[in-house]
Parts: structure tokens; sequence; C-alpha cells
């Protein structure tokens, strides 16, 4: 009896402490697994679902739900990041109040004060709203990533505090959190040659280096733009020559003894399409051939993947435009790639092209430009002006009319150009060409030449400038297309006509002057205008009169005594008459009528380049009548003084005279006026006392 009682009271006893357990927490008796997860279905702690590295906005209050997580790359040394921490609730009943500390492995370090952290290797999350069972919820640890951080799988610690809702006290359970360093993909083009030659195929050797941490996978390169060039690829079959290397890939084999860039692996990709090879490798000599051409013009490189810190080669072939030399040109890229979480991205980039300067191999050349107008009877004409420095060679345009223009193109090279066309073009709105602007020639013999013909026509607008036409060429020399671009320049001159009108012989003071009028219809000033009287050689003029054309009878030179010296008019501004007159001295025995006299007009147009034009205008003449103008040349010898002058005289005398009077007249009336009202105020004064008087008297004798 003693000895059962020693036996059962301990048992008696433990399941009496047991029964109080339970009591106070009905969660006692659960039972946990290896993971830290509870046994019974009821009881589970939340499991761990996944892990990933997001820049997501971390809120006060999360979505129970995380669909689309956003996902960002890791690399080692990146400071600061946040690691999200999918939990699901896998009993039966509804958790909140949800904190975790994760014990961080080497490499990671917690951020003091973030969430409460005081340790440097753990970190604080938490979760407070209401998560349903089967549901998920996040939770976000932010860290440091250091710099020693290796790429690669890591397992952290996580202690779980939570609660069940409408249950007091709290449960604690530890689950082990598995995440990965996926690192970073950087990817950057480097040109291996820039110098471009226009007018031929150019390989252009582009290298793509992944700085980054992460391998990218999937990249696929795309020419998306070239200015002043077009991408094309020779349609040739590539074949292993004796030492191995695939033809036109002669000056690549030494790239790896060139480019420094660490461990790194060239590929060289010459495809559109999945047909890349691996053709120079650092890590093996063995050369691969391609068994199918290359496609024409192509602008996609399928370069598979790119190791962390290595490269990749492509090689795409440039065609510049002949135009584009000496420029500098720009080639926009773009990179499609996975990220280490398989997602797609795409990058641009772009790189610069220098076009080299096209060599001297101009065989064209314009040897001569000038107005077709013929110009050399233009001195006999009265009604142009003429120049003595007028050269043929140049272009000298005149504004306001249709000029017929000739242009010479020689040919100075010693091959025959064949399937030439030349386009003519003009720099300024205000010259247009209205002839032909396009000649197509079948061919060019070695130093010939060949002449252009067009129409042009110069507004006001350009009266005085300088302006440009360009030819441009383009033609087959030695197989192959070349273009040539010309420049041609002109001078646009305004248009100088000056006519006379209205020219006579006046009497002005007793002296013969011949009198009248220029006046300049063209359209731009003519400059230093001067005129005088010229005699020609031939003693009659070449014109013939109305009255006199059927008799045959010519118009006589005005004899004068001596020619007078040229006088000075200034500026000739258009659309404006400008008087001259002239002192001229006419023989004593010349008959009246009709005589021819020359009119030489000198001026400079905006070049300062002289003019000269003649003009023959008629005047009549009749002579004065001798003896009267020999009594008037004695008397005014007498007098000292001309019949003019005399008669001007009289006329000042009597004009003084009769202002006297009528000053002496007005004078007298005034006065006697003045008299009369005193004398009329005295008389009345005194008819006016003798009143009073009569007045008085009457008063005293009533």
């Amino acid at each position: 009896m003693t000895l059962t009682f020693f036996i059962l009271f301990p048992s008696i006893l433990f399941l009496l402490l047991v029964l109080v357990l339970i009591f106070i927490n009905p969660n006692f008796l659960i039972l946990r697994d290896s993971y830290g997860q509870t046994g019974s279905l009821d009881d589970r702690s939340p499991r761990f679902l996944e892990a990933y590295w997001t820049n997501k906005h971390l809120a006060s209050s999360q979505s129970p739900e995380e669909s689309n997580p956003l996902t960002v790359e890791v690399a080692p040394g990146e400071g600061p990041s946040t690691l999200a921490v999918v939990l699901v609730n896998t009993g039966r009943s509804e958790i909140t109040g949800v904190t975790a500390d994760l014990t961080l492995p080497e490499g990671f370090k917690s951020i003091r004060g973030e969430n409460y952290v005081k340790s440097e290797n753990i970190s604080v999350a938490s979760y407070n709203s209401i998560v349903k069972p089967g549901e998920s919820f996040p939770l976000y640890f932010t860290f440091r990533v250091l710099n020693d951080t290796k790429v690669g799988p890591y397992y952290g610690s996580m202690k779980i505090t939570y609660s069940k809702v409408l249950e007091t006290g709290q449960i604690v359970s530890d689950i082990t959190v598995p995440f990965r360093v996926p690192g970073k993909v950087i990817l950057d083009v480097i040109l291996q040659k820039q110098n471009l030659i226009t007018n031929t195929p150019n390989y252009l050797p582009i290298l793509l280096y992944n700085k980054g941490s992460a391998d990218a996978n999937g990249v696929i390169v795309t020419i998306t733009n070239i200015s002043g060039g077009t991408t094309t690829i020779a349609n040739k079959d590539h074949k292993n020559n004796d030492n191995g290397i695939i033809n036109n890939q002669i000056l690549y084999n030494n790239y790896e003894t060139n480019t420094n860039l660490g461990s790194s692996k060239y590929n060289i990709t010459n495809t559109s399409t999945n047909n890349t090879k691996n053709i120079l490798t650092k890590q093996t000599s063995q050369q691969e051939s391609y068994g199918k051409p290359i496609d024409i013009q192509a602008t996609t490189f399928n370069v598979e993947r790119i190791l962390a810190n290595n490269t990749a080669l492509i090689i795409p072939v440039i065609y510049p435009d002949y135009s584009t030399g000496g420029t500098i040109q720009n080639m926009k890229l773009k990179i499609d790639y996975n990220d280490p979480y398989g997602n797609k991205k795409s990058s641009e980039t772009s790189v610069g092209l220098i076009i080299s300067p096209n060599p001297p191999e101009s065989v064209l050349s314009i040897d001569e430009a000038r107005n077709s107008l013929d110009t050399s009877n233009t001195d006999n004409d009265s009604d142009r002006p003429t120049s003595n420095t007028t050269k043929k060679d140049s272009l000298m345009l005149r504004a306001g009319m249709i000029e017929s223009a000739k242009i010479i193109v020689s040919n100075n090279g010693n091959k025959e150009l064949k399937n030439i066309v030349f386009s003519l073009k003009s720099e300024s709105d205000s010259v247009k060409l209205l002839g032909d602007t396009r000649w197509t020639l079948n061919s060019m013999e070695p130093f010939s030449k060949r002449e252009l013909v067009t129409q042009i026509f110069s507004s006001e607008e350009v009266i005085g400038k300088p302006i440009s036409f360009i030819l441009d060429a383009e033609y087959i020399s030695g197989g192959k297309s070349k273009k040539d671009s010309l420049s041609l320049g002109a001078y646009v001159q305004g248009q100088i006509k000056i006519r006379a009108y209205e020219v006579s012989i006046e009497d002005i003071g007793g002296v013969l002057n011949l009198v009248g009028n220029l006046l300049n219809e063209g359209n731009t000033v003519a400059l230093f205008t001067t005129i005088e009287i010229i005699i020609k050689n031939d003693e009659v003029s070449s014109k013939i009169t109305s009255n006199s054309s059927q008799t045959g009878d010519r118009i006589k030179q005005l004899p004068l005594k001596s020619l007078p010296i040229p006088q000075y008019l200034g500026d000739l501004t258009e659309n404006s008459p400008l008087p001259f007159s002239i002192p001229i001295d006419i023989a004593l025995d010349t008959d009246d009528g009709r005589y021819l006299t020359n009119l030489k007009i000198v001026y400079k147009d905006d070049l300062r380049i002289e003019h000269v034009v003649v003009l023959e205008e008629t005047v009549n003449y009749k002579p004065v009548n001798i003896d009267q103008t020999n009594a008037s040349e004695s008397i005014s010898s007498i007098l000292g003084f001309t019949i003019s002058n005399f008669i001007t005289k009289v006329i000042i005398i009597l004009s003084i005279l009769i202002v006297i009077i009528i000053i002496f007249v007005i004078f007298t009336i005034k006065r006697r006026k003045n008299k009369k009202s005193k004398l009329y105020k005295s008389l009345k004064h005194q008819d006016s006392d003798m009143k009073d008087f009569l007045g008085d008297i009457k008063d005293e004798s009533g």
C-alpha cells in the first residue's frame, strides 16, 4: 500500500499540474515540427511562402494579398535594401499583430532605429492587419547589403510573434527564411572603331560589356536609327580560311589581346535571326564557320547570353551616304534582355560615329557662268547703261528681269563620266529659277565641257546683295556611284535706265542755257551723276527728223564756240526727275532751226563701277535781233547796267514811292479826323454851358 502510494502519487501530481496548465493555456499541448510549425491543423503557425527584393512603398497597413510584386535587382554593396518575406496563414484561425525579428546572415547589417532595431544583425518588421486562414501577407525588412556580400543564396532565422483573433495571449514561432542576392545587369556599349568612310561598307565592331554582377539572358540588340547611313550586310558565304579565321573578320582576331576587361568572353553575332556564333574567345582558339549566307540589311542581333563581367561582340556593316562626309552621325541601339528574376527589360543607348571627310576627288568644276544676253552693242544704244568693266565670266543678274544664264561645267578628270544628272537650286527665296533646273547627260569625255542654260528672275529685295546657287551632280565614274556639289556665286544689280526730256534753249538773265530734266526709269539709284555737252567726231548725226525723213535731210550739231565744263548733279534716284541747266555760247552766225546736241551722262552703280550714257537730243534755236542787241549792249555799257536790271530797279523805285504816298494819305486823313472830333467836343461843351446859364436866369426871374 505504501509502495503503491509512492508510485502513483507523482503521476497523479503530474496530471493535476498538466490539467492546471491546460486550464490556464489551452495551447500548451500543441506540438511543433522541425520548422517550428504547429502539429495541429487548427493551431499551425504561418508558413514561409517566398522572399524577394523590392522597392515598393511600405505603408502602415498593407493589403493582405500581394499580387504582381515589384521585384528589383540587388547587387553586392547595394546599401539599404528592402527584402519582402511573404508568409501564409495555414491555421484555421484569424491572426493579427504579427511582429518578426529576422536574424541576418553574414554580409548584411540592420539599420539602427529602423522599426525599433537595437541589434546590428537583427532586422524587425511587422504586419498589423487581420490575416484570414489561407491568406498570405508580406513582411518588409530593410537592412544594408554590404560590399563583401556575394551573389547567391542565403538563410535567415526569423522569430515571429502573433495573436489569434478573439483569444488572449501571444504565440511565438520560429521560421527559416531562404533568400538570395541576385545581382544586377549593367550593360555598356563600347565602339572599337569610330571613323567611317562614305560610299563604302564599313565593318563596325561594337562590344556589349556587362559590368554588372548578374548574367544577362536572352539579349537582343536592335539598331533602331542611323542618321545619314544604312545598316547592311554583304550577302556572302563565310568559310574558314587556312588560318581558321572567318573571311572579313581577320581584323578582329586580336581583340582578346587589345581589350582589357577582365576575364571576358567575346561573342561575334552577325545575323538578324537566331544564327548566333561565338567566333572569338579567350578560353579557346577554335574558330567556327557559317554555312548560310548572312542576311542583307541586318539590324537585329541575337546575342543570347552575356555573363557577368563579360562582353559580346556584334559587327554591323554601316554604309554612310556621300553627303555625310566630315560630319558626326548618331546610331541608336535598343537592348532587350532578361534580368535575374526572369523579367523582360529594355534599355536604349546611342553611339557617335565620325564620318571621315570625303577625299578631294572631285573632277567637276564650273568653268564659266555668265549672262547669255549679248551686251557688245549696248554702247550705241542710248536706252541702256553701258560699262567698259563688265566681265563675261561673271554672273551679274539684273533685278526685275528674266535673265538667261549659261553655266559651263568641265570634266577635269581622265575618266569618262556616265549617267550624269545635274540639279541646280537657288539658296535665296528672292531669286527663282524659271528655266531648267535638271539636266541629264549620258556621258562626259575626259577634259570636256558641257553648257547648261536656264532662266533666272531676281526680285528687287536682293539688289546690291550677293547670292549663291548649288549645282549638285550625280554620276558614275570607274563603276562607282559618286556625288558632287558645286557652289556658284552671283551678284544682283539694279537697273539704271536714264533718259532726258523737255530739253530746250532758254535765255536766263541774258545768258543762253541748255535746260531739261533727267529721269531714272530703273529700280536703283545712280550715284555721283555728272552731265556735260560733247561733240561727236562726225559733224552730222545719224538721226533724221520725221519732217525731213522723206527728203533725207540730216540734223546738224548745235554750233558752240566752246564746250562748257561738266556739272555735278549728285545721286539720281529711281522714278524721280532731276533738272539741269548748262550755260552755252552759240556762234553769232547760227541760223534759227532745229539742232542736235549730245549729252554725256556719267554715273556709278552700287559696286562703284562707272557707267557712261550718251543721249542725243534735238532743240529749237531762234537767234536774237543784232541791232537791238548792240543798242542794249551800248546803253548798258554806258549806264553800267542792262535793260533787264534797269526795269527791275524802276519797278522797285515805283513800288517804294507808292508805299510812301499811301502812308502819307493815311496819315493826313487820320489827322483831319482828330481835328474834327476835337472841334465837335468843344462846341458840345459850349452848348451845355449856355443851357446852364439860361436856366439860371430863368430861375432868378421867376
